[in-house]
C-alpha cells in the first residue's frame, strides 16, 4: 500500500527525500512513455506527455503537457503514485481508496489500469468505495474481459459482535447478489443497455 507516499506530488516541487519518492522519479524518468498511457487511460485524455525535470540540485517538478502536475488538480496528483507503481509491480498490487478525489469516469477508467496489471497475471486487492469502480467490474465481466471466477467483492462491516466481512457474489452477466441496501446503483439498468 501508498500509505502517505502518494502525498509526492502536492506540491509544486519534489524534493525526494524517501526510498519511494526516489524510486517515482526513476521510474517516471526510465518509463515516462508507458506511464503517459496510462495516465491517458486513467484519466481519458489522449496524448499525455509526462516528463520530470531537474529544477536544482535535488528539487524536481513533474509536469504533464508541460503544465505542472498540480495544475491539473489533486485527483491528478493523488492517483500518479497510483500509476507510476502499477508499471513496476510484478506479483500484486494493493490500492487503497484510488477514487480519492477524482472525477467518476477516472474513477472508472482505474479498472482498465487493473485489467492491464491482470494481464500480466498481477494479483490486485483494492479498498474501495466507488460505485464507479464497481459497476465497471460488472460491465467488464457482462462483456467478457474479466472472468467472474477472478473477481472477489467483499463487503466489511462492524455489528455489536465485531468485523465481519460477506462475499458479494457477481455472476457471468455481472450481476451482484446479496448487496448491502446502501448501494443504490441499478447494476440490471447498466447491463441492459450492453
Amino acid at each position: 500500500m501508498l500509505g502517505s507516499s502518494n502525498r509526492l506530488v502536492y506540491s509544486r516541487y519534489v524534493r525526494p527525500e524517501t526510498q519511494i519518492h526516489r524510486l517515482i522519479i526513476e521510474t517516471i524518468e526510465q518509463k515516462g512513455f508507458e506511464i503517459s498511457r496510462n495516465i491517458s487511460i486513467v484519466l481519458d485524455q489522449p496524448d499525455v506527455r509526462l516528463d520530470v525535470r531537474r529544477i536544482s540540485g535535488d528539487v524536481y517538478e513533474i509536469t504533464l503537457n508541460d503544465k505542472n502536475i498540480v495544475d491539473y488538480g489533486l485527483g491528478t496528483s493523488y492517483v500518479l503514485p497510483l500509476i507510476v507503481l502499477a508499471t513496476l509491480v510484478r506479483k500484486i498490487y494493493i490500492v487503497e481508496e484510488p477514487e480519492l478525489h477524482l472525477h467518476p469516469k477516472a474513477q472508472a477508467n482505474f479498472v482498465d489500469l487493473v485489467l492491464g496489471l491482470l494481464q500480466r497475471n498481477v494479483q490486485v486487492i483494492i479498498e474501495t468505495h466507488s460505485e464507479h469502480i464497481l459497476s465497471r467490474v460488472c460491465r467488464y465481466v457482462a462483456e467478457g474481459k474479466l472472468s467472474r471466477e477472478d473477481v472477489k467483492i467483499y463487503y466489511v462491516y462492524m455489528t455489536s459482535e465485531g468485523t465481519k466481512v460477506k462475499e458479494i457474489k457477481i455472476d457471468d452477466i455481472g450481476r451482484l447478489f446479496e448487496l448491502p441496501d446502501f448501494y443504490e446503483f441499478d447494476i440490471l439498468e447498466l447491463i441492459s443497455t450492453l
